[in-house]
């Protein structure tokens, strides 16, 4: 059984309905006899600020272990602060969280895109990538450039953070110095699996060094006496 969630409509103080476009995102829910959950999350407008997401972050929070989340992803991009919330939030989230790239993936879209867990590609799919753009804003000389060269070195990092294992480090240095990339449907899946591939790597690595920190803990802890060990922690 399938049931389409939407954002409710606002009311005036007669009761009467308000038009708002405010409906960035829309979900389909169906749910098996074994109780675990299938959302297609809708994206097809230009990323707004965060306040316009909170059911979805409430359902990346929230989903279990054996739901799936698909995201229907079609944007131009929009706020990097709500990308960067919207990537933390989908990297947290215990479900399976799929991708499917649409014929405009540019910008932040492309962003969120690759902090989900896979992907579907067609004919049609493409990504864009490029550096950010701002208004450095009014204000003191030195305020107006201390505020700009903070956003600056924040978007660097964003940017060779968020494309690592995607892009190459010269491909990266040519977005960052203002170069655009378009990436079709072949050139796309073919980034993805390397992407994907080197990803995994890196969680095995992580995950082994955690164990063999966790090894050499528990050989020094047992040269320790009880009230050494309680001492230390």
């Amino acid at each position: 059984m399938y049931k389409m969630i939407s954002n409710l409509g606002k009311t005036n103080n007669k009761g009467e309905e308000v038009e708002e476009d405010d409906s960035k995102v829309s979900y389909t829910i169906s749910q098996n006899q074994q109780g675990w959950s299938k959302f297609i999350v809708r994206m097809h407008n230009p990323i707004g600020p965060a306040a316009e997401y909170a059911n979805l972050f409430n359902l990346l929070d929230s989903a279990g272990e054996d739901d799936e989340i698909k995201l229907d992803l079609s944007s131009p991009g929009g706020s990097l602060d709500t990308c960067i919330l919207l990537r933390r939030a989908i990297k947290d989230c215990v479900a399976t969280v799929t991708c499917r790239i649409g014929p405009t993936c540019a910008s932040a879209a492309g962003a969120i895109a690759l902090a989900c867990d896979g992907w579907e590609v067609d004919d049609m799919s493409t990504m864009m990538v490029h550096t950010g753009s701002f208004a450095p804003g009014y204000g003191k000389v030195h305020d107006v450039h201390a505020a700009s060269a903070h956003t600056l070195e924040q978007i660097r990092r964003f940017v060779r953070s968020t494309y690592n294992n995607f892009l190459t480090d010269a491909e990266i240095d040519a977005v960052l110095d203002g170069k655009e990339m378009y990436i079709g449907p072949e050139e796309l899946e073919e980034r993805l699996g390397k992407y994907s591939e080197a990803r995994e790597a890196e969680y095995r690595q992580h995950f082994e060094d955690m164990m063999t920190k966790q090894q050499d803990e528990d050989v020094e802890y047992d040269d320790l006496t009880l009230e050494e060990v309680l001492d230390r922690d």
